[in-house]
């Protein structure tokens, strides 16, 4: 199908485009058997995404923990302890 030549009138374009639209038909019927399937697979599909999304923020807390404690950032530092070692009478 040509959709734009130079010298083309615009109802011609549409007239053309508008034509093809309608003879268009599906190469194939529907795909149930397919559809079936893909739905029977569906529960495995998100059980193996939640499952890879909870290791990986596994691994990225894991890392940020080892990160902070590495570089003794928040409360993972060792805090002074402050005594009051004078005795008031």
């Amino acid at each position: 199908m040509k959709v734009n030549a130079t010298g083309d009138h615009p109802d011609d374009l549409v007239r053309r485009i508008q034509s093809e639209i309608s003879s268009w038909t599906p190469e194939r019927g529907p795909r149930w058997a397919e559809l079936s399937r893909s739905v029977e697979k569906r529960p495995f599909q998100i059980f193996k995404v939640y499952a890879l999304a909870a290791a990986a923020l596994t691994v990225i807390l894991f890392g940020a923990f080892l990160a902070m404690a590495a570089f003794n950032v928040g409360t993972l530092v060792s805090q002074p302890v402050v005594s009051q070692s004078q005795i008031h009478r």
